[in-house]
């Protein structure tokens, strides 16, 4: 077990977390909030926020190669997304969603950051595997154009800028349905 740490009770602490959580899963699915639900053939608009991680980021790396010495490889920061779907059947929703990102990071001997702002207007399919119930997990995949703006500590002319392009995007999440149409 080389670099790793182990303490007595650890494997319990983690089986009494997860017990906690499935169940409160359950009463959440038996609570008044589960009402059978059936999403065949409705639209929905929904509003969700939340952190996007944006893993590998080629813009970080590029910035490493001109000399800078960005200190966090990873994207991270807050999201807005707003979406306007239509559930094909009780499984599957193709949706247009339009989303806005903001990601920073640290630049070593700078005070001021890396910044960059993303508007995104995508087409995304999500699948759930729980249906008629007003929660639902959910997986997904988007693809479409992204307008980038980028603010930084750098010399002119990389000190501000945009860019466009296309992208995709992997979703894990939990929806809740508000009413028949509108939803987090």
């Amino acid at each position: 077990m080389h670099g790793e740490t182990w303490a007595p009770g650890r494997s319990f602490a983690r089986a009494v977390g997860m017990a906690a959580r499935l169940t409160a899963l359950g009463a959440l699915l038996v609570s008044g909030a589960a009402r059978a639900v059936d999403r065949e053939g409705s639209g929905r608009i929904g509003i969700s926020g939340g952190l996007r991680l944006v893993p590998n980021n080629p813009f970080v790396q590029d910035a490493r190669a001109a000399g800078y010495d960005v200190t966090r490889d990873t994207g991270l920061g807050p999201s807005a997304l707003a979406t306007f779907g239509y559930w094909i059947d009780s499984n599957f929703e193709l949706s247009i969603e339009g989303g806005y990102g903001h990601d920073s990071y640290t630049v070593a001997g700078n005070n001021r950051g890396l910044t960059l702002d993303t508007e995104t207007l995508m087409a995304s399919l999500r699948w759930t595997f729980l249906t008629g119930y007003d929660i639902f997990p959910y997986l997904g995949a988007s693809f479409g154009y992204s307008f980038n703006g980028v603010s930084s500590p750098f010399q002119a002319p990389w000190d501000n800028w945009t860019a466009t392009g296309y992208g995709e995007v992997a979703m894990v999440g939990i929806g809740y349905d508000l009413s028949d149409h509108v939803g987090l």
